[in-house]
């Protein structure tokens, strides 16, 4: 299972696009925002496996009002979207991904049975908030948003005030700020002016899920022990599909060295462009599950000196790239430049492909294949 990915200070690449045009908020109104965004909330409301009287009393309350107040925004932040519409989009595959990520954990870890079950959508709830929470403060500072009242005379948009859905007209520039205390003032702002009375009063029945969840939202991780241990991640999608960017914790992460030691007979370790199309796509695989790590069919192993991707995956990932018949062979080119050609002999069979190590600002991903032995490789065996 993936458990982190990249550091709090990684950045991905942020191409010089500015919308100083003018933006009015949206005819649909809220309903038809949901509309809008009907196939995302309803992956949402399966994926969380609560009731549908309980989804719609409080999930659906802050998808409302996500949507009615980011309006037209991008994710600046992050390429893929970088376009109209793209903030409320990410922050919706983010709480997607969190619910993805919660399925199939004890949320709170040595509890009994019988307690987990009366928890279960109570921790849902706040797994989704946090995927929302830390994708807003991960973008909605990347931009210098203005409202006006007569699309003329601009003022700052303080997001205390109301959402852009209230205002006649809105503009937006990139205008990157990195203090991240403001960031998370923002989201906290945010996410508790979302949250209805009713979902206040239902959340505070369960004190810990409570004291956890605003411990996240003011940016306070000792207490949220929980969440900071398995869901205070920042959620970038590429292709609807998630890549998980963890905060490192001091206490429970340690980071992979850069060039880990190796026997004279091997050839250097070749440093590789995470921002290739490639990786990004192969890094939201993992985390959506799509990918599975280390057993006979994956495509996919840990180990000792970083990851292992067979040859194989290349035509995996040419299927998603519909409009460039070459994808495959580019591809193939570009691992043999930037990574090892080597081979693996395991589950009676021997592996060729390509690998790869996590610079600095990645941590650990889980450990490593027992079952796989490394074997040298020519650079034509993995072509």
């Amino acid at each position: 299972m993936l458990k982190k990915l990249f550091s709090k200070k990684k950045r991905l690449p942020v191409p010089v696009v500015i919308d100083s045009s003018f933006h009015q908020p949206l005819e649909l109104g809220s309903l038809g925002l949901q509309e809008k965004f009907a196939q995302q909330i309803a992956q949402i409301a399966q994926i969380s496996g609560v009731s549908k009287s309980l989804f719609d009393q409080h999930f659906l309350p802050v998808i409302d009002k996500l949507l009615f107040t980011f309006q037209s925004l991008p994710a600046s932040r992050f390429s893929t979207h970088d376009q109209l519409n793209g903030l409320s989009d990410l922050c919706l595959l983010a709480g997607l991904n969190a619910l993805k990520i919660r399925r199939g954990m004890i949320l709170p870890p040595g509890v009994r049975t019988d307690l987990i079950d009366s928890q279960r959508a109570h921790w849902s709830f706040a797994v989704f908030c946090a995927g929302l929470t830390l994708v807003i403060r991960d973008n909605l500072t990347q931009l210098l948003i203005e409202v006006s009242d007569d699309g003329q005379e601009f003022e700052k948009w303080n997001v205390t005030l109301g959402p852009l859905g209230n205002s006649s007209f809105f503009r937006f520039r990139k205008a990157a700020c990195d203090n991240e205390p403001y960031a998370a003032a923002c989201a906290s702002s945010l996410m508790t002016g979302w949250l209805e009375t009713n979902t206040m009063n239902w959340l505070v029945k369960d004190k810990q899920v409570f004291g956890e969840l605003f411990g996240l939202l003011n940016n306070n991780p000792n207490h949220c022990k929980v969440l900071r241990e398995f869901l205070i991640t920042k959620t970038v999608f590429n292709n609807r599909s998630a890549v998980v960017e963890t905060v490192a914790s001091d206490t429970d992460v340690s980071l992979i060295e850069e060039t880990p030691s190796q026997s004279d007979s091997e050839s250097p370790i070749k440093k590789a462009d995470f921002t290739q199309p490639f990786f990004v796509w192969l890094f939201k695989e993992i985390a959506s599950g799509e990918l599975k790590l280390n057993t006979p069919l994956s495509m996919v192993h840990t180990v000792k000196d970083g990851v292992f991707v067979r040859k194989s995956i290349t035509r995996k990932f040419a299927k998603t790239c519909k409009d460039n018949p070459n994808a495959k062979k580019e591809t193939l080119i570009m691992l043999s430049d930037q990574c090892n050609a080597v081979s693996y002999t395991g589950y009676g069979d021997r592996l060729n492909g390509f690998q790869f190590v996590p610079d600095q600002t990645m941590l650990k991903i889980t450990d490593v294949n027992p079952a796989l032995t490394r074997k040298l490789a020519d650079a034509n065996s993995a072509k």
